[in-house]
């Protein structure tokens, strides 16, 4: 991958980046920055409310357990988040869930029923999109802090839903996912841009040529690359 920004200034290449970083640093660091109330751009935020100790560690749940679902569980578990404890996860696929309860996780049918469960502070949203809205506000109507993966919503309006539910609730937490916004290279970027290192910007150009997905890919599951999410 390359990245090029054009500015009235300069022009600069951030070349290659080491690709084992670059896998992994959006899952991981997102992940860490919730659990320990760091902050990033908006919308990260402080933790507040039931967590205003900071030495207290932060309950976790997570609902959905596919691919992205299964590395913030490797995470948390591999003790890779300060302060993050993963206490209970969430699938509709009641066969994943032995594998979890093996690991002393609590685990639950439905991400419903892990919201009305008493056994999280924090719930992470890993499931299909279209469930993003619903989860996303009854959690943060239950109290809970909240982080969505990408997209947060698969429509507009469902997207100004949860944003207004979670503004109505500004002692909680809630962050969205961005395409790769945690990153350290793009974390550098910006804050090259907002430095005004560069100058005024004037055009982005972003070249990636080793991002291929079979037709194998949408065919896994049944709301991949559709308007229902």
């Amino acid at each position: 991958m390359t990245v090029t920004l054009r500015t009235a200034k300069t022009r600069t290449s951030l070349g290659q980046v080491n690709p084992e970083l670059s896998r992994f640093a959006k899952r991981t660091f997102s992940c860490a920055t919730m659990a320990r109330g760091g902050t990033l751009p908006h919308p990260f935020r402080h933790w507040h409310g039931s967590i205003n100790n900071r030495m207290d560690n932060v309950r976790i749940g997570i609902v959905g357990l596919g691919n992205i679902g299964q590395i913030h569980v490797n995470n948390l578990l591999e003790g890779k988040v300060e302060r993050g404890v993963l206490t209970a996860v969430a699938d509709a696929f009641p066969d994943k869930l032995p594998e979890y309860e093996a690991k002393g996780l609590k685990t639950f049918d439905s991400g419903e029923a892990l919201i009305a469960s008493g056994e999280i502070d924090a719930l992470m949203i890993a499931t299909p999109h279209f469930q993003h809205t619903t989860l996303g506000i009854a959690a943060l109507e239950a109290g809970l802090h909240v982080m969505v993966e990408k997209p947060i919503s698969a429509h507009k309006a469902d997207a100004e839903r949860l944003v207004a539910a979670a503004e109505a609730r500004p002692e909680l937490t809630f962050s969205g996912m961005f395409q790769m916004r945690v990153e350290p290279r793009y974390q550098k970027i910006r804050e090259l841009v907002q430095g005004g290192e560069l100058g005024d910007l004037i055009r982005v150009i972003w070249i990636m040529t080793d991002w291929f997905r079979a037709e194998a890919y949408y065919q896994s599951s049944d709301w991949r690359a559709t308007w229902k999410g």
